[in-house]
């Protein structure tokens, strides 16, 4: 199960909305075959571990037993069901970490394995394979995406200096973590404050990967339109209280409700368009509106060699909340997750 979720985490940033997947084969305990989910709407991981293995070694899947983190599915959508493929290989036993919490599956393909004589184990590294999968159980249990803060912070602790003007507190190696970041998750969010000083493009230009899905907080119509949020090829969605603007470019503004708390709305938003994971990268505005509101699960602050002696001050998150820290160059990196959130045992 281990290796399962070695594979599996080969499709974070690729498998979404799908949940990251391995599979591995194992005939008198030897490795046979193993794949893993690669790409959204491409075969399952239990698919590719089945293709995986040698024509001539076909034959042993009927005394084999396969591993899976994620209950196999039930259902034919873009692909079909992995339950028929481990019946119709007569695969005697499957041992399964977690199960899957999509209502289309949850438990219904363990029911049918079973009845067609499978023998089913369950709960095999439960805790850690849930903790991989952690943006689709957030989605599918709280109906929101699993939300990162990202900020970076001087070292006396002031997000930018008072004057409105770019100034980047970290080094290049720090920069392309975030991008890498990026490439790792659905969504990024920022303030339109943010947007309209920094004029950031919010893209993976330095990692290889798909860029996230856009998203501006403008909610009185003060974006300006020669940004590269409005003006290159990437997906970008602006949230504003003003219908005329949503009914022009639906394709482009979502009207937020004026008399309707903002967040929970823009998070009920993103999830309907199955994005599982969310970056907000600021302002300093922003990201305390997330953290008043306890609506954050996981938040990643570099602190800078420099001091600025002035300026906003960064957001604060309670001490107790650290989980791990290191060095990237000359940039510290605390990672905390939110224990009021979190879906870390």
């Amino acid at each position: 199960m281990n290796r399962c979720l070695e594979l599996a985490a080969l499709g974070l940033g690729k498998a979404s909305p799908n949940p990251m997947v391995g599979s591995v084969i194992v005939h008198n305990n030897q490795l046979i075959g193993e794949g893993y989910h690669m790409l959204d709407g491409t075969a399952h991981a239990e698919v590719n571990a089945v293709n995986s293995i040698p024509p001539g070694k076909r034959h042993l899947l009927t005394k084999s037993t396969m591993y899976v983190n994620m209950e196999p599915c039930s259902f034919y959508g873009r692909t079909p069901a992995c339950k028929d493929l481990i019946i119709k290989e007569k695969i005697p036993h499957v041992v399964i970490a977690n199960i899957d919490t999509d209502h289309r599956v949850a438990g219904l393909s363990v029911l049918e394995l079973t009845k067609h004589g499978v023998k089913v184990d369950l709960s095999i590294l439960h805790d850690k394979a849930r903790w991989l999968n952690r943006r689709f159980f957030t989605a599918h249990l709280r109906k929101r995406p699993y939300i990162i803060l990202k900020w970076a912070q001087s070292k006396d602790a002031y997000f930018a200096p008072l004057k409105a003007k770019q100034h980047w507190i970290t080094g290049p190696a720090a920069k392309q973590l975030v991008h890498k970041w990026r490439a790792e998750e659905d969504a990024i969010l920022v303030g339109v404050n943010t947007a309209n000083i920094d004029n950031p493009q919010l893209n993976v230009r330095l990692w290889s990967g798909k860029s996230p899905h856009r998203f501006v907080i403008d909610l009185n119509n003060r974006l300006e339109q020669n940004l590269h949020l409005l003006t290159d090829n990437q997906k970008t969605t602006i949230y504003t209280r003003h219908a005329i603007l949503q009914q022009q470019k639906p394709e482009i503004y979502h009207q937020i409700e004026a008399n309707e708390p903002v967040l929970p709305q823009i998070l009920r938003h993103i999830h309907s368009l199955q994005l599982h994971s969310l970056i907000v990268e600021g302002g300093a505005q922003t990201l305390n509106l997330f953290i008043g509101n306890n609506l954050w699960d996981e938040a990643r602050v570099f602190t800078g060699p420099n001091h600025l002696f002035e300026g906003i001050p960064a957001p604060k998150l309670r001490s107790g909340y650290l989980h791990t820290q290191q060095q990237i160059a000359e940039d510290l990196l605390q990672i905390s997750y939110n224990p009021n959130q979190s879906l870390r045992s």
